[in-house]
């Protein structure tokens, strides 16, 4: 199980939780030669699991490597996963829900055609703290970061519930996606410190599981509360749920934290004091090619903002508002890439994984998948409610099934790496899936007629991409220890970039489109409100289903839904392709070799500990 403790004789990948200790539990001596007081133990001297026995003596040994599943004993690490798929658990139900506020907080203040816009916000800043996070991951301990998210997140909350226009409240949203992706990253990262690389897989699919039952609930909260209270009392509730949900995780990482408290001033440089380590945490940001995040996050925003944000036709686009902004994003980009090949010090994703075929194949695969996924889900709700008689919730469940599907199929994908041991075939069959899921979906466009074959492709596409989370598996089965911090990030990083050029591109094509077909299909007393249909649903949903104006929108709208999806198949196409690059890598023998390493690198510790003593 991936939960269950494990010896620091066992192998793990994942972030280095804490800096090289020995703890003693009589006398116990950090590396630096200061006596520590650890409270607990693991194991027996008969060579119990958790300890390394020498004459009375108990150890944990601490090597490069270590992560919290060496250093918490047995009922912590399961009070630790409780914690962990608590906050999963929120984080989801939270996305549900909110995201179907949004919809109702833009049509309220007219803007809900820049849906496509703050997905390319969502993705921008998720770009940008990436590499901020893959640091931070290393210099500090796992308490801090997650205390930082549920601060940043219950802030967006109280912003966005407050917000007097589209203004604030897109700042709250800021807020809100800082947080949101700090947990995010976090819940990757502590679900690789807890389980072994064979069962790697396993475990980040088991972090998603409360993914299926909060997006079950979600719909029906969501549709209660709007019915009821309203977009603002549904997300000012989470100013509360979000810090007491919380509350387990934080104990049992505030309490390894405490255990390694003298590790830790290890690890900040042996300084002590909140200024000096505050100095030393700046300084590692810095070195972490702080500067090559915020060339990235400025390029994607320049480059692509401006696309979604303006609606008017083609001639729009060429207007210097936009050209200019664009040209400068694209010149960025260009500055971003020397920068990171040729001078910074230590580049967001460094050459030897840019070159290892087990990285960027199975990320290609990830950039791709996510871009076919979010190319269509920004405008699929409003979609939905324009072209059916559907429900708030039954759309949202409609909505909702490929993320439902995918959250189930994780952890089964997940089971079936860890008996086979070799990720590569299901990463290929599940892609393949993602293709005949977004053809399913252009056959049965139609949710007024083609309701159950729509849903279907939905659950389809829910089976094919959930395969993806094995792609960062597979990165990590060829590269080093090290360079884990830097896989999640990276995994993250094309994730979203994926999800930033999709809702871009399909802004621009929605804001282009729909309003040329409304103009061509709207009666001529309505032609000089295709603007203001466009902009809110609500008004949308105004006009009887049966009148020639409804039919009209009906028409406009499923004509632009067809443009969307060829792009979507396109990007499918090139998931498939890009599957076959990677290795056939055996997790299970990989595994081995870095036990025996970590077992070598144990005994070395060990014995030059015992000869410091003598």
């Amino acid at each position: 199980m991936a939960f269950e403790g494990k010896s620091a004789l066992e192998p793990s990948t994942a972030t280095p939780a804490v800096a090289a200790v020995t703890v003693n539990h009589d006398n116990a001596i950090n590396d630096g030669g200061v006596p520590v007081a650890l409270p607990g133990k693991r194991g027996s001297h008969d060579g119990e699991k958790g300890s390394v026995g020498y004459g009375g003596t108990e150890e944990i040994i601490v090597v490069p490597g270590t992560t919290l599943l060496d250093v918490l004993g047995k009922w912590e690490l399961v009070i630790a996963w409780v914690g962990l798929l608590l906050v999963s658990f929120t984080n989801y139900l939270d996305a549900v829900t909110v995201g179907t506020y949004n919809v109702y907080a833009l049509s309220e203040y007219g803007r809900l055609s820049i849906e496509g816009a703050m997905s390319t916000i969502f993705g921008v800043i998720a770009l940008a703290i990436q590499g901020v996070l893959a640091t931070l991951a290393r210099e500090l301990h796992p308490f801090n970061i997650i205390a930082f998210s549920v601060t940043t997140v219950t802030l967006a909350f109280i912003l966005e519930a407050a917000s007097p226009g589209v203004a604030a409240f897109i700042c709250g949203h800021v807020f809100y996606i800082v947080g949101l992706m700090t947990s995010k990253f976090m819940i990757f990262a502590l679900a690789s410190e807890l389980s072994t690389l064979r069962h790697r897989s396993f475990a980040l699919g088991a972090a998603n599981v409360p993914a299926m039952i909060s997006q079950l609930g979600g719909a029906k909260m969501a549709e209660a509360t709007l019915n009821n209270l309203g977009w603002r009392w549904g997300i000012g509730m989470w100013c509360i749920l979000i810090p007491v949900a919380s509350i387990p995780l934080l104990t049992i990482l505030y309490l390894s934290k405490r255990k390694t408290r003298h590790a830790r001033a290890e690890a900040y440089g042996g300084k002590t004091g909140f200024v000096p380590r505050t100095l030393h945490v700046w300084k590692k940001l810095i070195e972490g090619d702080l500067f090559g995040c915020a060339l990235l996050a400025a390029g994607c925003a320049m480059f692509f903002l401006p696309i979604p944000l303006e609606h008017g036709g083609i001639a729009k686009y060429a207007e210097a508002r936009n050209v200019v902004p664009t040209v400068l994003g694209f010149l960025v980009f260009i500055f971003f890439f020397i920068w990171e090949v040729k001078f910074a010090p230590k580049p967001l994703f460094p050459a030897r994984l840019v070159q290892n075929r087990n990285v960027y194949g199975p990320f290609l695969m990830v950039l791709c998948g996510n871009f076919a996924m979010a190319f269509v889900s920004p405008y699929f709700y409003v979609y939905l409610m324009v072209m059916s008689n559907l429900s708030i919730s039954n759309a949202t469940y409609v909505t909702l099934a490929p993320w439902l599907t995918n959250a189930f199929v994780q952890i089964v994908y997940g089971a079936i790496v860890s008996w086979t041991k070799r990720p590569k075939w299901l990463l290929v069959a599940t892609s393949g899936l993602l293709l005949v899921a977004t053809g399913l979906q252009y056959a049965h466009r139609d949710p007024h007629t083609q309701l159950a074959g729509l849903v279907a492709s939905q659950v389809v596409a829910g089976f094919g991409f959930g395969g993806l989370l094995t792609a960062i598996v597979q990165a990590q089965a060829r590269s080093s220890v090290e360079d884990v911090p830097a896989l999640v990030a990276g995994y993250i990083i094309v994730s979203n970039f994926g999800g930033s050029v999709a809702g871009a591109v399909v802004g621009g094509i929605w804001t282009t489109t729909l309003i040329d077909n409304l103009q061509n299909r709207l009666p001529e007393a309505l032609k000089d409100q295709a603007r203001t249909i466009m902009g809110d649903l609500t008004v949308v949903q105004s006009y009887d289903w049966d009148s020639p104006e409804r039919q009209a929108i009906n028409m406009a709208h499923k004509d632009t839904w067809t443009r969307i999806l060829l792009g979507a198949i396109v990007a499918a196409a090139l998931t498939f392709a890009c599957g076959f690059i990677g290795e056939d890598v055996d997790l299970g023998a990989i595994d081995e070799e870095r036990q025996l390493e970590k077992m070598q690198a144990q005994e070395d510790k060990l014995e030059g500990k015992l000869e410091d003593k003598a």
